[in-house]
């Protein structure tokens, strides 16, 4: 899942920076259900805060793991570089961390290994992936909603 996101985001024109590996303990329990400590998840995250060549922060999963990297990030270096950051699920209590004490643009939506991996076989996870796109890039899009 990890490797076709980024698929689709190269195929969508898109240059990808990940600082660490998520599947590194993919299977293994060495740090919980997350994909390295919090100490590097944080470091990982701060480097892509730092960088920059990065726009916006796109975050692999949800799951668990975000409330041990919080009291580890420095939500000023957050704001001093003002991207916009997307996930769900846990990432949502950083999501709330980043527009509050930081005032970036934090965005509940699709991941890496959810809508940008499913989005060649599912049309609701492309149509989310480029309503997604269309936020980030283009100041005039509006979320058009339908009821049926």
């Amino acid at each position: 899942r990890f490797a076709a996101g980024i698929a689709e985001i190269e195929r969508r024109g898109y240059t990808v920076k990940c600082p660490l590996d998520p599947t590194e303990f993919y299977g293994r329990y060495d740090h919980g259900f997350a994909s390295a400590s919090p100490a590097a998840r944080a470091d990982a995250l701060m480097a892509l805060v730092d960088d920059e060549e990065v726009d916006t922060i796109l975050t692999v999963r949800g799951a668990y793991g975000t409330l041990d990297i919080l009291p580890l990030l420095d939500f000023e270096r957050i704001r001093s570089a003002k991207k916009a950051i997307t996930g769900c699920s846990d990432v949502t209590a950083l999501l709330l961390q980043c527009a509050a004490r930081a005032q970036i643009p934090a965005i509940h939506g699709p991941t890496l290994g959810s809508s940008f991996a499913d989005s060649t076989a599912q049309v609701e996870a492309s149509e989310s992936v480029d309503a997604l796109l269309a936020v980030l890039t283009d100041p005039d899009y509006r979320v058009e909603q339908s009821c049926k």
